[in-house]
């Protein structure tokens, strides 16, 4: 579903049982997972076959993204501060999409960072819990 079909759906999202989580909820956790370096609550949060894309390249499946990609990830975010500017979602009962805007700051490997990013998170309910089956990182220096 294009993301402009989506905004079409724009609605409320009911409270999914998973300790009454929201699909924001959801992204929330995966983001403060990343940040924390905590590798276990992140894979947690994503579905087995999710599809993740990142500076052109693309990781299919939870798996591959935990054996390539994931330490690396943790590595950096936890040399890194990363502020949420802006959060959206538009989705409905069972799928959602959580759109978010960050600005990143600190040193990594001894050299500044000042970046501004997106992630778009695709989560489908299952069962009692939201998990992500599509990731989308972008980045770029801040002006």
């Amino acid at each position: 579903m294009s993301i402009a079909v989506a905004a079409t759906f724009l609605i409320v999202l009911a409270p999914a049982a998973y300790g009454e989580e929201t699909a924001v909820d959801a992204a929330a956790r995966f983001g403060k997972a990343l940040e924390s370096g905590d590798r276990v609550a992140v894979l947690d949060c994503l579905a087995p076959e999710v599809v993740i894309f990142e500076h052109g390249g693309a990781e299919l499946s939870r798996e591959e993204y935990a054996s390539h990609h994931l330490d690396g990830d943790l590595a950096y975010l936890a040399e890194i501060d990363v502020r949420v500017v802006d959060r959206k979602v538009l989705g409905g009962a069972d799928r959602a999409i959580v759109l978010t805007r960050t600005e990143s700051s600190g040193q990594s490997n001894g050299k500044p960072v000042a970046s501004r990013g997106t992630e778009t998170l695709v989560l489908e309910r299952r069962g009692e819990r939201w998990l992500i089956v599509h990731v989308h990182w972008s980045s770029g220096r801040s002006s």
